[in-house]
């Protein structure tokens, strides 16, 4: 489920009054008070991607070439075992 009204957590708590289970959100801290013995959050994986970008990017171009598509591959083998 996507919502933009959850975009910055304003409407969080009322939209999802009584939901159980993991709940995939972005780092703003205002999903924080979602967290529940219920609800685990858990983290969005764009923003994971983007982060291993950002130190392959980080490297001098020498030593990115056996590096390059490593965090990408790491990402697609976790969502290709949840969805085996």
């Amino acid at each position: 489920m996507i919502t933009r009204q959850l975009d910055r957590g304003a409407h969080a708590a009322s939209f999802l009054l009584g939901f159980s289970g993991h709940l995939q959100v972005a780092g703003y801290a205002g999903y924080h008070a979602l967290a529940s013995d219920n609800c685990t959050l858990v983290g969005c994986m764009a923003h994971a991607r983007r982060k291993f970008d950002e130190a392959l990017n980080a490297l001098p171009k020498t030593s990115r070439k056996d590096k390059n598509g490593h965090g990408e591959n790491c990402i697609t083998q976790v969502y290709s075992s949840l969805c085996a």
